[in-house]
């Protein structure tokens, strides 16, 4: 794990694509208790992150650290929802019992690069700064 005593989660993504870019910002907006701190892969941090943790410097894959467990691809994103709200909790617990839903989430993530659903980056504002890891 990364530091057993942070209490954020953090999300390893995919820098330089505008699909994952777009969902970084929509856990952005939804994040009010800001238990999420982001992380993109190419960085230095993120390279120390996959390296520390036994994990390919190239990954096909969100992934999110917990205290207790290391998430990826669709359970990544799953954990996500359930962090973010009840609402999304109810959609985690249907999508939960999906028994391809890796299968989906690889048919996305190798076509997030064709997603062109965010043009440009986002411009942070002060207090988003602080929740990514460089």
């Amino acid at each position: 794990m990364i530091n057993p005593n942070t209490k954020e989660d953090i999300i390893l993504f995919d820098g330089e694509c505008s699909f994952c870019n777009f969902w970084i910002n929509y856990i952005l907006r939804r994040d009010k208790k800001k238990r999420f701190k982001f992380c993109p892969f190419p960085s230095k941090f993120g390279k120390q992150i996959l390296e520390k943790n036994n994990l390919p410097q190239i990954i096909n894959s969100v992934v999110v650290f917990s205290k207790n467990k290391t998430y990826f691809k669709a359970e990544a994103v799953l954990y996500i929802l359930k962090k973010l709200n009840l609402l999304e909790f109810c959609f985690y617990l249907l999508v939960f019992f999906l028994p391809y839903k890796n299968y989906f989430y690889d048919i996305i993530a190798n076509r997030r690069y064709k997603l062109r659903i965010l043009k440009g980056c986002k411009i942070l504002i002060k207090n988003e700064k602080e929740r990514f890891l460089k």
